[in-house]
């Protein structure tokens, strides 16, 4: 009976199969780019990591094994995006890779373990205009990452997301299995036109419309 999903990747070989094998026309588009936040403690000794840095966290190698890993839930799309995009076949997960239940636990749990790395999705540490936002940064701090190859520790701002430098980005889609113009194709267009609004206040980087970026300097007084 669903008529469209919203996922942080698209439908996979075999789920196609299922579709046509069960007379399913599936589409999909992207919609926005997203990007994964990693939280410190603000007593923390460290708040920069490189991405080869993570990825031993993930499976606990390197020098850091005594840091934790912390995300939302055992089973959420932060997991699967990390475990697919760093981990070799065959690689276990750390068993300092923890799940809380959900973000702000997650948060709250990071706040008070400096040698805890929350793992939550830009938008709850990205928007300053929002309290519970606000409320979350008191408490933590964003960590800066280092791409490969990279020069420059950057953070999940929306620029580099956009331009994907920041390492770790994901697109979000939509995927639909309507043929007709029905309520979910209606939302999907809305999506696609005035809800890119939506997604740019979210902090994501809108994918559907087009997006001007200006270099700027800052001069103090």
């Amino acid at each position: 009976s669903t008529r469209v999903i919203f996922v942080s990747r698209e439908l996979t070989k075999e789920e196609m199969e299922f579709a046509n094998s069960e007379k399913i026309v599936a589409k999909s588009m992207s919609l926005a780019r997203d990007a994964i936040a990693f939280v410190v403690s603000n007593d923390a000794k460290r708040s920069q990591f490189t991405v080869s840095q993570i990825k031993d966290l993930l499976i606990g190698k390197g020098k850091d094994k005594d840091l934790q890993l912390v995300f939302d839930d055992k089973s959420s799309s932060t997991v699967r995006y990390l475990v697919d995009s760093l981990i070799p076949s065959g690689e276990k997960l750390s068993e300092n890779v923890f799940a809380a239940n959900g973000s702000a636990a997650v948060v709250d749990y990071v706040a008070e373990n400096p040698k805890a790395i929350g793992v939550v999705g830009v938008p709850w540490v990205a928007d300053v205009k929002d309290a519970t936002t606000i409320e979350f940064m008191n408490k933590v701090q964003v960590v800066g990452i280092l791409p490969t190859g990279g020069d420059k520790y950057l953070r999940p701002y929306q620029a580099y997301i956009g331009l994907n430098t920041y390492p770790f980005t994901r697109n979000l889609y939509f995927v639909s299995k309507e043929t007709w113009i029905g309520l979910g194709t209606g939302f999907v267009n809305f999506c696609t036109r005035d809800g890119q609004l939506i997604f740019k206040q979210s902090k994501l980087f809108p994918l559907r419309v087009n997006v001007l970026l200006k270099e700027t300097s800052i001069k103090n007084n």
